[in-house]
């Protein structure tokens, strides 16, 4: 993985869908197109929209994430085979928060499920 703290994490492929695996692991709920955009969107600097609708695009096409509609609206949800993906990464730091407002204030992703749980 390639960090530069001065101005931008820049992240390959493989990362960039790793970081999504990361989310639907730590949020544990199905998450809708606009929450997870959201997610993903509070900060630019972890990658760029294209690169997220790519990388979840793959995600989807390989079953680590399933796509569902419940009530209407398109929720994805993480596979028994992603969370098998994952088990491979965990004990990597850079997986265990989301630098939402700079580095030196990143939280635990799990500070974030009930504010999700509610959209």
């Amino acid at each position: 993985m390639n960090t530069n703290r001065g101005t931008y994490f820049v992240a390959d492929e493989i990362t960039r869908k790793i970081i999504l695996l990361f989310i639907f692991e730590k949020m544990e709920i199905p998450l809708s197109e606009n929450t997870l955009s959201e997610i993903i969107m509070s900060n630019p600097d972890l990658m760029s929209y294209m690169d997220y609708r790519e990388a979840l695009g793959k995600i989807i096409d390989v079953k680590f994430v399933v796509a569902k509609t419940v009530s209407g609206d398109l929720m994805y949800q993480l596979t028994k085979d992603g969370r098998d993906c994952l088990s491979h990464f965990w004990g990597q730091r850079e997986f265990y928060s989301i630098d939402l407002y700079g580095y030196e204030l990143a939280q635990p992703i799990e500070n974030f499920i009930p504010i999700y749980e509610k959209a």
